[in-house]
């Protein structure tokens, strides 16, 4: 219960922070473009562009950032989540597997 807690807190902390970067990258090209002179059509197209180009880069280094926080800050399975018992046990070694998680996890 507190595991999924933190997952979705953290999930949601990473969401807030990328949405922050990207109004951010936003709001900076807004401005960039308007500190063009519109007088000199003909490299209106070049800046534009030059603009876009950087807004994508922004875009993809924020992919990037979202995906390195989500490697390396979203909370790990436990050791025992991964393990598969895959053939027939008898209740007593079913309970002694069971215990013997239960000691792991704390």
């Amino acid at each position: 219960m507190i595991k999924t807690r933190l997952k979705g807190g953290m999930h949601n902390l990473l969401l807030w922070i990328t949405l922050l970067l990207f109004i951010a990258c936003t709001n900076a090209l807004i401005y960039a473009s308007s500190l063009l002179n519109f007088r000199e059509s003909s490299q209106l197209i070049f800046v534009f562009s030059f603009y876009l180009f950087a807004y994508l880069g922004a875009l993809f280094l924020l992919i990037q950032l979202w995906n390195f926080a989500h490697k390396f800050l979203a909370p790990k399975p436990l050791p025992g989540q991964k393990i598969v018992v895959t053939y027939e046990v008898t209740l007593e070694e079913y309970e002694k597997i069971k215990t013997f998680l239960a000691d792991i996890r704390i």
